[in-house]
């Protein structure tokens, strides 16, 4: 990851305000299609000239992606280590990179905060948003799961909790891996369909190069044959007046021998 450094300060709020503004290119999000495709290559180009106008260095747009990935996984990395500082344990130091404005821009770009923390807003597996014992009329303290377990029809489903007694914490631990079961698969479609993109970016890329050089090749075949037509227009005049040469030494003879 070395080509992220090469960019001057300029170049990179440049980048970060641009992604700013174009969130679905900054998420590699845009419509899996021809057209998606084509916005996709304009928005590249177009910021790709913005880029080079500010150089060195000057690159290509394909060049310029492998920029801008190079600084989302920075970004994403300094926010991982800022994570995992915060939650160290065993009295050290806290210890926590700088993110730039530049890369806190990209980071809302591209909603890298979503992977690395996890999203906040999907509730836990098996549990209800409410955290704390609600009181019934009764004056016992019951859980807001537990009421909505009572709540259901059938004697396999009723929940019996004696007054004053609350919910045994062992359930606690499963509620919790559950969450992170699904935090965690979550954060693996997500990954999947980032890679998936990635991956298409790449074939697209070979797709067009392979026209390219088809392209190429024919022309040169169309250029093979119109020289070929020219010498075998050329070698039919060279017959022509030799032709002419021989009809006139014939006619020379003829007066000769008369």
């Amino acid at each position: 990851m070395t080509n992220c450094n090469k960019l001057n300060l300029t170049q990179k709020e440049i980048m970060a305000d641009f992604m700013a503004k174009h969130p679905s290119l900054a998420k590699n999000n845009l419509p899996n299609s021809a057209q998606g495709r084509v916005s996709s290559n304009r928005l590249w180009e177009e910021l790709s000239r913005r880029l080079n106008a500010e150089g060195p260095p000057v690159k290509d747009a394909k060049m310029w992606r492998k920029a801008f990935a190079d600084q989302k996984y920075q970004a994403k990395k300094k926010l991982s280590f800022n994570k995992s500082s915060k939650q160290r344990t065993g009295g050290g130091p806290y210890q926590e990179k700088v993110i730039t404005a530049a890369e806190e821009m990209i980071i809302e770009a591209a909603g890298l905060e979503v992977c690395v923390e996890g999203n906040k807003s999907v509730p836990a597996f098996g549990s209800s948003p409410a955290t704390q014992a609600s009181t019934n009329s009764s004056g016992s303290n019951v859980s807001s799961d537990e009421e909505s377990l009572s709540s259901l029809p059938g004697p396999s489903t009723a929940v019996y909790t004696p007054r004053g007694r609350k919910t045994p914490q062992s359930k606690t631990p499963r509620k919790k891996s559950g969450s992170d079961e699904k935090l965690a698969l979550l954060q693996e479609n997500v990954k999947s369909v980032s890679d998936f993109h990635r991956n298409l970016d790449t074939k697209v890329d070979k797709l067009l190069e392979t026209q390219e050089k088809l392209l190429l090749v024919q022309e040169r075949m169309l250029e093979i044959k119109e020289g070929k037509h020219r010498s075998q227009q050329e070698a039919r005049e060279i017959d022509l007046q030799i032709k002419r040469l021989e009809l006139e030494t014939l006619q020379i003879n003829l007066r000769k021998s008369n």
